[in-house]
């Protein structure tokens, strides 16, 4: 999992995959992204979504929880 924050700060992007999940050596593919094969699936295995489910389910928490911050940072 890879957060990266904006220049002001506003906006936090957080996604799946990425260095941390990168395994084996580049191929005639690219990289073998280990977090991704799991999330989406490839030809021979099905996908066993684990990250962005979760992220979509507590969508409405997470922004209620980002509006609750900012009103208190603008008391």
């Amino acid at each position: 999992m890879k957060v990266r924050r904006t220049k002001r700060d506003l906006t936090l992007e957080v996604t799946a995959g990425g260095d941390e999940t990168i395994h084996g050596e580049r191929g005639p593919h690219g990289e073998a992204d280990y977090a991704l094969f799991v999330e989406y699936g490839t030809r021979k295995k099905p996908a066993q979504p684990f990250f962005y489910n979760t992220a979509r389910r507590m969508e409405p928490e997470i922004t209620d929880n980002i509006t609750k911050a900012v009103e208190e940072v603008l008391k």
